[in-house]
């Protein structure tokens, strides 16, 4: 090969070189760009508005509604009477049960008196007590099943649904009303699992409800207990700073987290 052969040879091996790094460079920086973009374009997260307290009541009991106290949208307070069934029947039943009680417990002292006097062996005595055993069982078991005749709120909250109406029989162990409290709410925001080391306790979130078109002030309570392994991202749950009577459970939204150090106002 010639001098000037191999010159050009080393001229063009340069050039390619050269234009492999600005290629490389191009596509370095571009992936940054696109990263800083994706983190750019996270912001804010949605979010959603969930009762803190929630309940679905169900009945085994085989016997229809006597009254309905509240109706779907109407708010409760802690122990009131919500729905109470008609129960007129299993009271009768514990009654009954309550009289075989009684009369186990002559048997058990006419066998004991017995065997005292000679007249009985202490079998017939223990036979007694077990049917004694056995009626005191079904009637505390009848006892906690009239529990079900009335439905007592839990909590403050108010009625979401309602499936059920006066003198029909609710299906047995179905859900007939389900209830949620209305001003213990919370905030659930789906976010990266790599902000979970950023983001503790009492960090500063600020949450733009669609429904109410108003920006609320809310505290970080804690974080879920597991990442999802598939999308990398964590659930967390915030507190809102101030009660709006206009925010309900279900209620949608952005949210968007403050700067370190920023307190809510």
């Amino acid at each position: 090969m010639s001098h000037t052969a191999s010159r050009r040879s080393s001229v063009q091996r340069a050039s390619a070189l050269a234009t492999m790094l600005v290629v490389l460079a191009a596509a370095s920086s571009g992936r940054l760009a696109a990263g800083t973009a994706s983190l750019a374009e996270a912001q804010p997260y949605r979010g959603i508005v969930k009762p803190m307290h929630q309940a679905a009541f169900s009945s085994d009991l085989v016997t229809p509604v006597a009254a309905i106290h509240f109706r779907e949208g109407e708010r409760f307070k802690q122990g009131e009477l919500l729905v109470e069934l008609d129960c007129a029947r299993h009271r009768h039943d514990l009654e009954a049960l309550a009289s075989q009680v009684r009369e186990m417990r002559v048997a058990v002292d006419a066998n004991e008196h017995l065997v005292r006097s000679g007249a009985a062996n202490r079998n017939d005595v223990g036979t007694a007590r077990a049917r004694l055993d056995r009626a005191i069982a079904e009637q505390a078991s009848m006892e906690q099943r009239l529990r079900q005749c009335r439905i007592v709120a839990p909590f403050e909250g108010v009625v979401t649904e309602l499936t059920i109406h006066p003198h029909e029989t609710p299906a047995v162990n179905q859900p007939f009303i389900t209830i949620a409290s209305h001003t213990a709410l919370e905030i659930e925001v789906i976010v990266p699992s790599r902000m979970v080391m950023e983001l503790t306790p009492s960090s500063a979130l600020r949450f733009s409800i669609d429904e109410t078109r108003r920006v609320y002030e809310a505290r970080i309570r804690r974080t879920g207990g597991a990442v999802d392994p598939v999308s990398q991202t964590i659930k967390i749950y915030a507190a809102f700073v101030a009660g709006d009577d206009a925010v309900l459970p279900g209620m949608s939204g952005t949210a968007s987290f403050a700067a370190a150090g920023d307190t809510p106002r």
